[in-house]
């Protein structure tokens, strides 16, 4: 073990070699080591400070580094995130709603946050201009504007597609133009398994099945990492089948919007979108839906 490096279990295909990591290491540190991202490409080590997104180390950042390791330290034996929210000096009614609102799902935290939003709306033209709009009003043009904000949504998520797929953007799943091929991609992580799995769909401009692909990783990745692990896997494996013309569609927007631009990311994130970045310049047409 004193002379094992990192190359020794790491052979030349850029991936792990899973038994042999599974035979010398212990259960918690194999799954440490799987989850941290290979590239497919040769690359040069280098120094990265893992707490700043440029990885560049400042005083600064480890000051803050040191602050939250100590705050964290004060508090490891009480149970529950909430210790700060109760010891504050909030009033009751405050902290009982906040508990209310992180125990409901996504919509319906949206739709307090509107709410809350549009009663200090009111209150600030109640101040400053005497218009004074009773509950029932407040609440209606917090329902309009939540309305409204998704359906705005929609149509610039429409009209950022080239012409020729702007008229097809619909929310359906729709061909794509003639001479090229749509590639789906999905992926899922599955906890009793500790396992992650992804599948490829690919159709033409007739709405017809081509091809599939599927793979998945003996070990469970945060969910950032699950999604475009899955669109580098899928942009490998398309490139391998010899295909030239490609709109990728996914479902995870973030992924999908850090991929249109070349900004650095030293993360074990950025490993993977490195690797995406190099695969879409070996096909002429690339597109990400």
């Amino acid at each position: 073990m004193e002379s094992l490096r990192v190359r020794d279990i790491q052979p030349s295909d850029s991936a792990w070699y899973v038994p042999l990591v599974d035979g010398l290491m212990v259960p918690s540190n194999v799954s440490r080591i799987l989850r941290i991202p290979v590239s497919l490409f040769p690359t040069s080590d280098r120094l990265i400070w893992h707490d700043e997104k440029h990885g560049i180390y400042m005083v600064k950042s480890a000051y803050r580094l040191a602050f939250d390791m100590v705050e964290s330290g004060l508090y490891a034996a009480i149970d529950g995130p909430w210790l700060k929210l109760w010891n504050s000096t909030f009033p009751l009614k405050v902290k009982d709603f906040v508990a209310l609102c992180h125990g409901s799902d996504g919509g319906a935290m949206e739709t307090v946050a509107i709410i809350m939003w549009s009663l200090w709306y009111f209150r600030n033209l109640a101040l400053w201009k005497n218009v004074v709009m009773d509950d029932p009003q407040i609440l209606t043009f917090a329902t309009r504007f939540r309305h409204d904000w998704h359906a705005s949504h929609a149509v610039h998520c429409r009209v950022q597609l080239p012409p020729r797929l702007r008229q097809n953007a619909l929310g359906l799943w729709s061909p794509p133009p003639a001479g090229t091929f749509k590639c789906n991609v999905d992926s899922a992580s599955f906890a009793y398994q500790q396992r992650t799995s992804f599948v490829v769909i690919v159709w033409n401009d007739q709405r017809q099945f081509v091809k599939a692909f599927s793979g998945s990783y003996p070990v469970l990745l945060c969910p950032r990492l699950v999604e475009v692990f899955s669109v580098r896997e899928a942009l490998s494996w398309l490139k391998s089948e010899g295909y030239s013309h490609v709109i990728l569609e996914g479902d995870c927007m973030e992924v999908f919007t850090v991929l249109c631009t070349a900004l650095p990311n030293l993360s074990e994130f950025g490993v993977l979108l490195d690797d995406c970045h190099r695969l879409h310049t070996h096909f002429q047409f690339y597109f990400l839906l």
